[in-house]
């Protein structure tokens, strides 16, 4: 009697040819879908990917359900839903950034598309992967280097080279792979040609993440392929390539809109500090920005110390530990380590570019593009082992902890903000930019009236109610001062006080609370506040004047002469700073010796005054008057 064949598991007795056939389709499409978000998804539609990603997950539900029911299947489909009511649940509570761009559906898009490819055969394919995985990264290294030709091929690439970065470092691993086959030495030279292509693109891009994650994807290969003394041979390139980085980073180069360094430790050190607060269940996803706000740091911008907010720790795993709690953290750390350890025994660039995966995500968060939430599911899914032959036990139990940990820390935070606002509406991300960008419109229109001011004092006073939003108190701050008459300056200063208890180091806002104690008439607290402004940015400008102004008030003019001196000398920022930076670096020499011309007059020198009352304005000017009767007057005594 003939033994019949064993059959996949996934496959019943009932599936034909076609159904074999369609399965196929399905994990080619499934590992071409990165591709086509990364090249195809127009940056309009960002808004629409969450409930794209929505629906994705809702739809490998129902294709894992089509197949026989199994342990792990269901499993796995518990997995799903548990993420789906996480997302759900962050949706409506979040005010950290969109989840379902950030921080439930790109794990969650990974972990439902390597379980797609995984039981449709996906490993089969991992060359097809590959392929794809060139052609995409290609494309981004050869406008990477062709954009130095025109601002038209510039304007086409897109904007975040961190994203192309991470395609085209493992498009490099997967071109070493190839170079260490045997093949004939034009082959092997072509393709170390094509090395140095893309090598030379993350230079371009100035990507030390990609330059890193490629390196450490290329030694392990070199270990595997050749053993102890290739990988040394490979480290030792390692040492010598990241000692010309951090030459060229010494000379400018990488000098680019990523303001956080190598490390970005100030970033780390807010993240941990979070970490630390609230260690086993994290603070929910979506909502490290709300954790965020009670650990800033000031970071270096141009120069100048910037209290900045942005892109959370630049470390997946940290964000991963932050949101989720460290069982959470340390539950995906233990499945890469298996995945880690099923590819390590396979031939082929699987094993490096689970390796240099890992390393980019944890100097950057590659994942935060669509493209990129599915480039890592297909990556799992072609590194994973394959689908046994004969019944399949659970494998997934660490990934249902996982799942259900999520869901339980989303929970946890959804109570602790409903706690922490009392008996106050809940706002979604959603709402909250929406009354911002209205209170903003009414604020700014150029027929705008007193009953506009009302109306986006209302709208921020609804923000204010169900959150402790800094950004809600400033714009209130500047509503109240800027466009109502008379400006209500008491107010403000309360409104600068709450923006303050969760922005410490903000030296800007500091400043602005100054002006509005100035202008109440309480000149010691101002004085203070305008100090506290001076020691986050010394080089404050504006802050160095009004401090100058307040010591000529309380009769210190000699004091102020010394802080005027090198503020009637200042120079412009230079061509190309930021925003922030020329606000904090631009001073008016001006009003500087205009300044200057009162404190000389206060101290009863009053020839010098003239002096430079002649030199700072000629006669008949409406603002030399001013002056003119400050002397006569004895400096106001």
């Amino acid at each position: 009697m003939t033994t019949p064949a064993p059959r996949p598991a996934h496959f019943t007795d009932e599936e034909s040819a076609a159904a074999t056939a369609f399965d196929a389709h399905v994990a080619r499409a499934a590992l071409a879908a990165p591709a086509a978000v990364a090249l195809f998804l127009p940056a309009r539609f960002a808004a629409f990917w969450p409930w794209a990603a929505a629906a994705g997950l809702a739809g490998a539900t129902l294709l894992i359900l089509r197949r026989p029911p199994r342990r792990s299947d269901a499993l796995f489909a518990g997995f799903g839903a548990a993420f789906f009511a996480a997302t759900l649940l962050a949706w409506a509570f979040s005010i950290g950034k969109p989840l379902g761009t950030e921080s439930v559906t790109k794990p969650a898009l990974a972990a439902a598309l390597a379980f797609v490819a995984w039981t449709h055969g996906a490993p089969r394919h991992a060359r097809y992967f590959e392929s794809i995985l060139l052609t995409v990264a290609g494309l981004y290294a050869a406008l990477a280097w062709a954009a130095p030709l025109g601002d038209a091929v510039a304007a086409w690439r897109p904007k975040n080279p961190q994203y192309q970065a991470f395609w085209i470092a493992l498009a490099l691993i997967a071109v070493v792979g190839r170079a260490l086959h045997d093949a004939p030495a034009r082959h092997r030279a072509a393709r170390l040609a094509v090395v140095a292509a893309l090598a030379g693109a993350l230079v371009l891009l100035k990507s030390r993440g990609g330059l890193m994650a490629a390196a450490l994807g290329t030694m392990t290969l070199l270990y595997q392929r050749g053993g102890a003394r290739r990988a040394l041979l490979g480290a030792g390139l390692l040492v010598a390539g990241a000692g010309g980085l951090w030459f060229l980073d010494g000379q400018g180069f990488f000098k680019t809109g990523d303001v956080f360094g190598w490390t970005r430790p100030a970033i780390w050190r807010a993240a941990l500090s979070a970490l630390v607060e609230r260690p086993f269940l994290g603070w929910g996803p979506g909502l490290f920005g709300w954790a965020y706000a009670a650990h800033r740091v000031p970071i270096a911008v141009d120069g100048v110390y910037f209290d900045h907010a942005h892109s959370f720790a630049h470390n997946d795993f940290l964000q991963l530990g932050v949101e989720y709690g460290l069982g959470s953290l340390l539950l995906v750390s233990l499945f890469l380590a298996g995945h880690l350890r099923r590819a390590w025994g396979r031939p082929g660039p699987a094993a490096a570019w689970l390796v240099a995966a890992v390393a980019f995500c944890c100097v950057n968060f590659p994942f935060y593009a669509p493209g990129n939430a599915l480039l890592a599911g297909a990556l799992l899914a072609v590194t994973a082992a394959p689908r046994p032959v004969g019944p399949a036990g659970p494998r997934t139990g660490g990934v249902i902890g996982t799942a259900l940990l999520m869901a339980l820390a989303s929970l946890n935070a959804a109570a602790a903000l409903y706690r922490r606002n009392g008996d106050a509406p809940l706002l979604s991300r959603a709402q909250v930019e929406f009354l911002l960008g209205r209170a903003d419109q009414r604020m700014h229109a150029s027929a705008a009236g007193p009953a506009d001011f009302e109306a986006a004092r209302v709208d921020l006073r609804k923000i204010r109610r169900a959150l402790p939003l800094p950004e809600a108190a400033r714009d209130e701050a500047h509503l109240i001062t800027d466009h109502m008459t008379p400006p209500r300056w008491t107010e403000a200063v309360a409104l600068w006080d709450e923006a303050l208890a969760t922005a410490r180091t903000n030296a800007l806002w500091w400043f602005e609370k100054a002006v509005g104690q100035a202008q109440s008439g309480r000149f010691v607290e101002a004085e203070r506040a305008v100090d506290r402004a001076r020691a986050l940015e010394p080089r404050f400008g504006a802050a160095a004047l009004l401090k100058a102004r307040l010591l000529i008030a309380r009769g210190a003019a000699e004091e102020a002469l010394r802080l005027l001196k090198p503020l009637t000398m200042a120079t412009p920022p230079p061509a190309g700073a930021s925003g922030y930076a020329r606000t904090i670096l631009d001073v008016d020499p001006t009003s500087a010796r205009a300044d200057t011309v009162a404190a000389l007059a206060r101290l009863g020198r009053t020839a010098e005054a003239r002096r430079a009352l002649d030199e700072l304005y000629p006669r008949g000017v409406t603002a030399r008057k001013r002056l003119e009767t400050l002397i006569l007057d004895g400096g106001g005594k």
